[in-house]
């Protein structure tokens, strides 16, 4: 049974899709990014408080505070780490808004077309097929409840990933035969770790560790990091290896070393969205990351 093909097209500019049908404009579509983020933060500025001071770093400040000869009562210490709290929960509250607003801003298109391609154009278009067929006493004729649902949601996938920040479908296989770098892998390698996002202008593996560091390492901001949408697409153990690294080297006062550092974290995780090998030595990664710029350059 064939289906009714309509000519769709859709003209796109910054915050702002029209969708055409068979040349006639029959939707159009604004969006505005910053009143977006602004909707996100009054809404998430609501949330419970996610970070804790343990009574140890409450002794610390209270011991740094007498040293400075300030002295304060109990409550007024309690409602100044309450605020300060505050203070720091919104910022990484607003940190994490700012990649979500920039992907629903690159993404508007993909979301226009799930809108009219999907909710709109096919279900009415299997609806109506469907009532002719009735008029017509053509049951067998009709689609099915199975037919709909792979004809509706199969193509919308698709158009989902991108939203999600999904690089890959479905579970990722690890490829079996033995891996060799060459020019083209370490190409690749060198745009994927170059295309990692920014927050608040800092790369993305650098401002985790700003604001593990910033945070004391609490597990509840290694849960929040994670479920950033520039951080989806990371195994969970790797930001988690990353937290126990550096918390045991700020521990000791002692210096990262490049091996550890934010750069190789994300050269990791490029690894992964490639689906390149896990153990590959941060020196390699180092050098197959420069000779893709080079190469890169030299084209």
């Amino acid at each position: 049974m064939s289906q009714t093909e309509f000519k769709v097209e859709y003209q796109f500019q910054q915050g702002e899709v029209r969708v055409l049908l068979e040349g006639i404009e029959v939707m159009r579509v604004l969006f505005d990014s910053a009143n977006y983020g602004k909707a996100l933060f009054s809404k998430l500025k609501e949330s419970d408080s996610f970070i804790s001071f343990s009574e140890e770093q409450q002794r610390k400040e209270r011991e740094n505070l007498a040293n400075k000869g300030v002295e304060v009562s109990d409550e007024k210490f309690n409602n100044a780490l309450q605020r300060v709290t505050r203070e720091i929960e919104l910022k990484i509250i607003r940190d994490s808004i700012e990649p979500a607003v920039k992907n629903a801003d690159e993404n508007l298109l993909n979301v226009v077309r799930l809108i009219w391609e999907n909710l709109v154009i096919q279900a009415t278009a299997f609806a109506g097929a469907n009532a002719l067929r009735d008029k017509l006493n053509a049951q067998e004729q009709k689609y099915s409840a199975k037919d709909i649902k792979k004809g509706l949601l199969d193509p919308v996938y698709d158009l989902i990933k991108p939203l999600a920040g999904v690089k890959h479908g479905g579970e990722r296989k690890r490829k079996t035969t033995a891996f060799t770098w060459d020019e083209d892998k370490a190409k690749e390698f060198f745009k994927t770790v170059q295309a990692l996002p920014y927050i608040s202008k800092k790369p993305l593996w650098e401002y985790a560790l700003e604001q593990l560091r910033g945070n004391d390492y609490a597990p509840n901001i290694v849960t929040w990091l994670q479920s950033n949408p520039a951080l989806v697409d990371s195994p969970e153990r790797l930001l988690s290896k990353a937290a126990s690294i550096w918390s045991a080297y700020d521990k000791e006062n002692n210096k990262i070393p490049a091996e550890w550092k934010p750069q190789s974290f994300a050269f990791r995780h490029a690894c992964y969205k490639l689906n390149y090998p896990k153990k590959v030595p941060f020196n390699t990664l180092r050098t197959k990351y420069y000779e893709g710029r080079k190469a890169l350059e030299g084209d």
